[in-house]
C-alpha cells in the first residue's frame, strides 16, 4: 500500500545523492535544505492524492538569499530577521515539462502513480530530473543577479507573487540608480494590462524602492 508519507520516504531515498552535494533532509518540512554563503537552497517534495487511488509527485525548488530577504522587509516594514522558509525565487515544478508555456522540457515535472511500483517505475526520469533541472536550478539562483535575470527574462521559471519586489530589491543592493530606475520603467510597461490591485502593489513598493 502507499501513502504520501511512503512516496515521500521512497523519493528521499532515490534522491539521497543531494546530500554528497551538501544537503541534509529535514522530515518535519519534507525538503532538502542547503546552506550556502548567501543563504539557503530547497528542493521539496510534494506528494499529494485527492483520492487515496492516484498519487502525485511534484517537487518545489527554491532559493533564499538572505541579504535580499532582510533588504525587503525593511522595505515593507516587516519585522525580525527572515525565516528559513522565506523563499527568493521559487518555482513548482508541476508548470514544466514537454510544450509547457511556462517552462518547456523533455520530462514533466510531476509523476502521477497509483502503487509503489509506478513510482519505482518512474525513479530514472525523477532522478534525471532533480539531477539536471532542479540541482542546477538551485545552484544558479544562489547568485542574485541570476534571480534578477530569471525575474525579468524568464517569468514562467519562477512562481513569485510579487516579482517586482525582488528585481528592485536586488537592483538596490547590487545595481546601479539607473538600473533601478530602467527596471522600473520596464516593469510598469509590462504590468500596464495587469489587474489595478498588482499594479498598486507595484508602484507602491516602486515609490519605497526609490526613497531607500
Amino acid at each position: 500500500m502507499i501513502t504520501t508519507a511512503t512516496a515521500r520516504a521512497s523519493t528521499k531515498k532515490l534522491l539521497a545523492f543531494l546530500e554528497e552535494d551538501g544537503f541534509a533532509y529535514l522530515n518535519t518540512a519534507h525538503h532538502f535544505r542547503k546552506k550556502h554563503q548567501a543563504g539557503y537552497s530547497y528542493i521539496t517534495l510534494d506528494a499529494v492524492t485527492h483520492d487515496r487511488r492516484t498519487y502525485e509527485l511534484a517537487f518545489y525548488i527554491a532559493v533564499q538569499v538572505t541579504e535580499v530577504e532582510t533588504k525587503k522587509r525593511e522595505l515593507i516594514g516587516g519585522l525580525g530577521k527572515p525565516g528559513l522558509f522565506d523563499r527568493t525565487i521559487w518555482c513548482y515544478t508541476v508548470n514544466i515539462g514537454p510544450g509547457s508555456p511556462h517552462w518547456d522540457y523533455p520530462i514533466r515535472g510531476n509523476w502521477r502513480f497509483k502503487d509503489e511500483k509506478e513510482l519505482q517505475d518512474a525513479s530514472a526520469q525523477i532522478e534525471s530530473f532533480t539531477r539536471k533541472l532542479s540541482l542546477p536550478y538551485v545552484s544558479v539562483h544562489t547568485d542574485p543577479q541570476e534571480i534578477r535575470k530569471t525575474l525579468l527574462t524568464h517569468k514562467g521559471h519562477a512562481q513569485n507573487l510579487y516579482p517586482f519586489q525582488e528585481i528592485l530589491t536586488i537592483d538596490l543592493l547590487y545595481n546601479s540608480n539607473d538600473q533601478l530606475h530602467a527596471d522600473i520603467d520596464h516593469l510598469r510597461a509590462n504590468y500596464s494590462s495587469m489587474s489595478p490591485r498588482f499594479r498598486s502593489a507595484f508602484e507602491d513598493f516602486a515609490a519605497l524602492a526609490l526613497k531607500s
